[in-house]
């Protein structure tokens, strides 16, 4: 056995995709997943603005068997800048279970990172066991959350941003406080992420008030349970009125679209205490999954002094 990492430069995308596909074939949800097993997929996702990925493979005799790859993005933590690692993609195939190739995977993968480099995830619970050996702990839990539609709302203007993106891109990462640790906004991690997607499509409004960009929310179209709703990727704003405004919009928006209800995934941390009335958690059994921010604290317990994790469903790359 052997197990190389390299970077998404020196992927096989081909013979990755079929390792995701037959890896998780007998698993339900095939047919959507089938949309991003794909080279397409995987070269969009593994070259970020903060750079290539890097992939651990594990080969038997040559055949690639199991999987993990890690993309990088930028941490924020008030005027700290850090570099973060998502783990994803972890894959292996029947035949070669019960031979620690995800630990191991993970192992190698830790050995090319910096000392101050910041691994973490989303786990699954078929994986979660698996990071706590790996002495990864849990930062928090994400929750959904339905919109009531209640509270005081701003009058700004709120328009589409995805035709125009780059005009307010200096006014991005004004949205990350001195107070919060999360992933860094900005206008190169926002095109990335929703504009350039190869297979969903996404819809950033922009809350705009004398010309100036006051927050924004990304919004896509998601199915549970044969029930369409308005799902909110991520809401930016610094002020609880804007919030306000665009949750509002956001609810208009899915009832346009079909939708049944809007709903929010997000961490409790960023839910302020003006807003929580307004937001419904939605019961756990009731949702797709259980969803834990995992990660290696070390290199950021200095970080988190006197500061919270925000993090929304657009943090996770599985919507």
């Amino acid at each position: 056995m052997n197990i190389s990492v390299i970077t998404s430069d020196d992927l096989d995308y081909i013979e990755f995709s079929r390792l995701q596909q037959e890896a998780f074939a007998d698993v339900p949800g095939q047919k959507e997943r089938l949309l991003i097993q794909t080279p397409d997929y995987y070269r969009w996702k593994y070259n970020t603005p903060a750079g290539k990925a890097k992939i651990a493979l594990a080969r038997i005799d040559g055949e690639l068997v199991a999987a993990n790859a890690m993309f990088p993005l930028t941490i924020s933590a008030g005027p700290t800048r850090i570099p973060g690692w998502q783990s994803c993609d972890t894959a292996t195939l029947p035949k070669a279970r019960g031979k620690w190739l995800f630990s191991k995977c993970l192992h190698e993968l830790k050995l090319v990172l910096g000392q101050d480099d910041f691994f973490f995830g989303y786990p699954n619970k078929n994986s979660e066991s698996g990071f706590r050996k790996f002495k990864w702990v849990t930062i928090d839990q994400l929750n959904f959350y339905l919109f009531a539609g209640l509270g005081k709302a701003s009058k700004g203007a709120i328009v589409c941003l995805n035709d125009r993106l780059d005009c307010f891109a200096p006014q991005f990462k004004g949205f990350m406080t001195d107070d919060t640790v999360a992933i860094e906004r900005s206008y190169e991690f926002l095109n990335w992420r929703y504009l350039s997607h190869p297979v969903y499509t996404y819809q950033i409004f922009g809350y705009i008030e004398r010309e100036q960009l006051l927050g924004y929310i990304v919004l896509r179209k998601v199915r549970f349970s044969h029930v369409k709703f308005g799902l909110i990727l991520e809401c930016w704003a610094l002020q609880d009125t804007v919030r306000t405004s665009l949750y509002k919009f956001a609810e208009k928006w899915s009832s346009r679209n079909g939708c049944h209800a809007t709903m929010l995934l997000a961490i409790n941390n960023p839910i302020k205490a003006s807003l929580t009335a307004r937001l419904i958690k939605v019961p756990e059994r009731l949702t797709p999954r259980k969803f834990l921010l995992m990660g290696d604290v070390q290199p950021i317990r200095h970080l988190q002094e006197n500061r919270e994790w925000v993090a929304f469903a657009g943090d996770w790359d599985g919507f």
